[in-house]
């Protein structure tokens, strides 16, 4: 393409110069000989300006990575496109998880989280990799949405947030010292931040007797009721290798750590929480037995007793057999269910061998096993709701 974008361009200039010459050659009114010239030294100044744009980039010696650029990849750049809407203006999904927001949120890199504000005007997510996770939001302002831009509450620290269902507080957990400055701590705590007028105030670390140096909690969920649950691996007392807990919230108090026992917690593995803002269901993820081994998102209804019921698998619209999914998140609508998970937009297995611009096209785009923000339709949690909870 390059090369004959250049032949046109050389072909151009020799037909510019023998215009110039031919007009030089006749006698024409000097009306017409002004507009003709003018006219052709206009195509004469594009066709140059594009030629030499094609030689700069043909000709230059500068090493250029390839990053990702929603879509639209020229080397080098990173283009932002224009969103609009609602959700980013990205289309609703059906019954079956897609994708969110493609080379935007979910990129060819690592993503966890995605919550929303109640109006929908902003969107909080979380990127891993190196040199360090964080999170980072955007803004939907005279209806248009922002580019990605680091919480400044967090500042060089990794998390785990959501926020509350009124969208006035972030609650979040991380290895962020009391002090907000110098290295991690190598454990987390939960913290949290409050609406201001013009953005979000000070962290504030939720302290005794919830924190502690002696374990880590990490992705805690927060209710109407001001009740917070999360998981921790390494608090003692737990049923298993990673066990969800709770925290209840009285007289402006935080009490001493619950353990929501079984069977919501078993032998294995359960982490990731997220609490229905009226406490009505929990969505976790879980290895217990039955599960593929990367780990399925449960779910488990409260009774009228207000018992947790046996948990759900959320099966095969939202489990994959080759990627743990967790991160689960409701939006605060109700419409859409988002969660976290590693799936591949192409054939694991093919006869023919894969070309390297095949190869690139795969790790340059998102569903290439790296993890991505999915969504589907939320209508799959009343569908997994027993009937006699109905």
């Amino acid at each position: 393409m390059g090369a004959l974008r250049q032949q046109v361009t050389e072909s151009a200039h020799s037909c510019c110069a023998l215009c110039f010459q031919l007009l030089k050659s006749i006698r024409l009114d000097n009306c017409i000989m002004m507009k003709t010239s003018l006219s052709i030294l206009i195509i004469f100044i594009a066709l140059n300006s594009l030629f030499s744009q094609e030689k700069i980039k043909n000709n230059s010696d500068s090493i250029i990575f390839n990053e990702p650029n929603f879509g639209q990849k020229p080397p080098g750049t990173i283009i932002f496109p224009v969103l609009r809407g609602s959700y980013l203006g990205q289309k609703p999904p059906g019954m079956r998880a897609e994708i969110f927001a493609p080379n935007i949120i979910s990129t060819p890199f690592d993503e966890a989280i995605c919550s929303f504000t109640p109006d929908g005007k902003e969107v909080f997510f979380r990127i891993l990799g190196p040199p360090r996770g964080g999170i980072y939001f955007m803004k939907e302002v005279d209806g248009k949405w922002s580019e990605p831009q680091i919480a400044s509450f967090l500042g060089n620290y990794d998390a785990k947030c959501n926020l509350s269902p009124d969208g006035n507080k972030i609650v979040f957990s991380s290895g962020m010292p009391l002090e907000r400055k110098g290295k991690s701590l190598d454990h987390w705590e939960i913290w949290f931040v409050e609406r201001i007028k013009d953005g979000w105030g000070v962290p504030v670390n939720l302290g005794h007797p919830v924190n502690s140096q002696e374990y880590s909690l990490i992705c805690p969920t927060i209710a109407n009721s001001g009740n917070i649950y999360f998981y921790s691996a390494t608090k003692s007392g737990g049923l298993g290798k990673g066990d969800i807990w709770m925290s209840e919230f009285k007289n402006g108090q935080y009490s001493h750590l619950i353990n929501l026992g079984t069977p919501v917690n078993t032998e294995f593995w359960e982490n990731d929480p997220f609490i229905a803002p009226d406490e009505s269901y929990l969505i976790f993820q879980s290895t217990r037995e039955g599960t593929h081994e990367s780990g399925d998102l449960f779910i488990s209804f409260k009774d009228k007793n207000g018992k947790w019921t046996e948990p759900i698998n959320m099966g095969e619209t939202v489990n994959a057999s080759y990627s743990g999914e967790g991160n689960p998140m409701v939006s605060p609508d109700g419409k859409y269910f988002f969660f976290s998970g590693g799936k591949i937009n192409y054939k694991k297995y093919i006869d023919e061998p894969i070309s390297y611009r095949d190869k690139m096209q795969i790790l340059n785009n998102p569903g290439n096993m790296s993890e991505d923000i999915f969504w589907i339709d939320a209508k799959i949690i009343e569908d997994l709701k027993p009937m006699e909870l109905k």
